[in-house]
This record gives C-alpha cells, structure tokens and sequence, in this order.
C-alpha cells in the first residue's frame, strides 16, 4: 500500500460492513488526500443510490471529513480507473457472494485495494 493514499475512494453500500469500510476511509483521510463515495446499489437503482449518498454524507459530516460524492455508471472498478485513485476500500460481503473488491482485485487496477470486514 501507498505510504498516504492521496486520493480515495469508498464504496458504499449501506450494509453494517459498508459503515466500517465508510469509516476506515475516513480515518485514512489526510492533508492534501481526497475522499470520493461511490453508491453500491442494486441494478444501479437511482433511488437508492440517492439515499445511500446523503447517508454517507451524514455520517462523514458528523466526523468533519469532507468529501465527494458519485453515481458510479457502471462496474465499482471503472468509478476507480476513471478518478485515478490509488486506494478503494469497500466493506466484506456478509455471505459467501463475491465482494465489489473481488473484480478490483482480479482486473488488477493500478490501485491498492482495502477489504473491511
């Protein structure tokens, strides 16, 4: 992993592990880094991906982290290549369905990849 991950980006997903990896985010957060939330809904559902941004809002307000906010058009890996991040962090999946990260991983993206359980 990079030494400061400058540019970050979170996807969330609503779920109790997407408020963890929503929070590892934040705390890796510093001078001169960005944080960019990326909504996980399901079948891209606009609705929701509305209602999980202002969620994530809320809680990255209360812990004073500032931060930007995406509609990913399409795969959580693409949102990454597109903002040229160097760190995704995303929360574990709760079964044994693979994780957004899994395709981050296996695509081989030029970015570090956090999985919070």
């Amino acid at each position: 992993m990079v030494a400061r991950a400058r540019n970050i980006l979170v996807g969330y997903d609503g779920t109790e592990s997407g408020r963890r990896a929503l929070a590892a985010a934040a705390d890796l957060t510093g001078y001169a880094s960005t944080l960019s939330v990326a909504a996980i809904a399901p079948r891209n559902d606009a609705d929701v991906s509305a209602a999980l941004l202002r969620d994530a809002r809320e809680q990255l307000l209360r812990h004073k982290v500032p931060a930007r906010y995406v509609e990913p058009a399409g795969e959580l890996v693409e949102t990454a290549r597109t903002l040229g991040v160097d760190l995704l962090v995303v929360g574990r999946a709760a079964d044994s369905s693979p994780s957004p990260a899994s395709g981050a991983v296996s695509n081989g993206g030029a970015y570090d990849v956090l999985i919070v359980a």
